[in-house]
């Protein structure tokens, strides 16, 4: 399971074995939104700062990036030979995101 915070924790991403992410509120405990597009179990979640996009790294070879908002993906990175198993990390300076999936 991938867990992280929104922007000053008013939200919690949860990366699962049931391939989705779940966008949960933490002052009402409700489930806000599941994005679904991955095709094997959500390893790694990553929250931009601003809380407007998630990276979710997957067994599936990929890492998704999402728009929280319309819990749509807004692109699929392709490319790994293997399963995408954890580590996602983002690096902001300014406006540009530098992005770092540790595979294991």
């Amino acid at each position: 399971m991938a867990v992280r915070c929104g922007v000053r924790c008013t939200f919690v991403m949860i990366g699962s074995g049931d391939n989705t992410l779940k966008v949960w509120d933490i002052a009402t405990g409700k489930c806000l939104a599941t994005l679904r597009g991955h095709s094997n179990y959500v390893k790694g979640v990553a929250v931009f700062p601003d809380g407007r996009r998630v990276v979710s790294a997957s067994w599936d070879k990929t890492l998704k990036v999402w728009d929280v908002a319309t819990g749509k993906c807004v692109a699929t990175l392709q490319g790994h030979s293997n399963r995408v198993r954890c580590g996602v990390r983002c690096t902001f300076v300014g406006a540009s995101c530098s992005m770092a999936v540790r595979c294991g």
